[in-house]
């Protein structure tokens, strides 16, 4: 059977044909580099915590973990709000790892300056998201190597980065960046890759029930976005609420 890409029915048969070839699912604290049957499987949660958890129940039902890498300064979600704690207790309550996404973009740029910003999201992702796994940069073509980010050259204690040296020059890496497989569909090209340890980065946002355009999916996005800031102006403000029911009603 043929599946459309960037379905949830597309992902099930990615997972299950990585299951099928041997591969163990790590994190990235786990990878050994004198093996070839280790995955590290990441996802970036640029847009929604709802996708991610889509995408974590899915593969809770494959019996795989991986890690989810969290934005704290992204302007479409709060990772401490009520609603993505509890998103997030979810993905952890199935097995499954968090790490931070660290976007350069909200950072200063004086070194000094960046190194006391990342000490403090280091601090807060802990209180905020739990134990990290690991962390990695948003956008890392957009934003170049950003040597302040390395480990190496923090002044202060950090989980596995997932954009050092070591995953770079042992893991193939491959992402559904921009929805779309750079080299080819993933799931066909795992033949060809079945003798080496994988690093799978995925966006959550991408993946769907049904085979839709990009843009259709971020169409989706959008309005459920201005469903829940409406949501969140009825449980707020009794003026706007008593408006929408009576509009409801007329």
């Amino acid at each position: 059977m043929v599946y459309p890409p960037f379905t949830y029915a597309y992902y099930r048969a990615l997972l299950e044909a990585l299951i099928h070839y041997g591969y163990h699912f790590v994190s990235f604290g786990e990878v050994d580099v004198e093996r070839n049957d280790q995955v590290v499987l990441r996802h970036d949660v640029d847009l929604s915590l709802e996708a991610a958890c889509a995408l974590a129940e899915i593969e809770a039902e494959c019996d795989v973990h991986s890690v989810y890498h969290v934005l704290l300064t992204a302007d479409v979600y709060n990772p401490a709000s009520r609603r993505s704690q509890a998103l997030l207790a979810r993905i952890r309550a199935l097995g499954h790892r968090i790490g931070l996404h660290i976007d350069p973009a909200a950072l200063p740029k004086d070194p000094v300056a960046m190194q006391e910003r990342l000490a403090h999201l280091f601090h807060y992702a802990n209180e905020i998201l739990g134990p990290l796994d690991s962390y990695s940069m948003h956008r890392p073509v957009a934003n170049g190597e950003m040597e302040y980010l390395k480990p190496q050259r923090l002044p202060f204690p950090t989980p596995p980065y997932a954009d050092d040296d070591r995953y770079r020059n042992h893991l193939v890496y491959r992402s559904d960046s921009r929805r779309e497989w750079r080299h080819g569909d993933l799931l066909t090209e795992l033949k060809t890759l079945r003798s080496y340890s994988l690093h799978i980065n995925l966006h959550p946002i991408w993946w769907t029930e049904q085979a839709v355009s990009r843009e259709e999916v971020l169409k989706q996005f959008l309005f459920s976005q201005h469903i829940a800031a409406e949501q969140y102006l009825c449980d707020n403000l009794s003026f706007y609420r008593a408006a929408i029911v009576a509009q409801a009603g007329s």
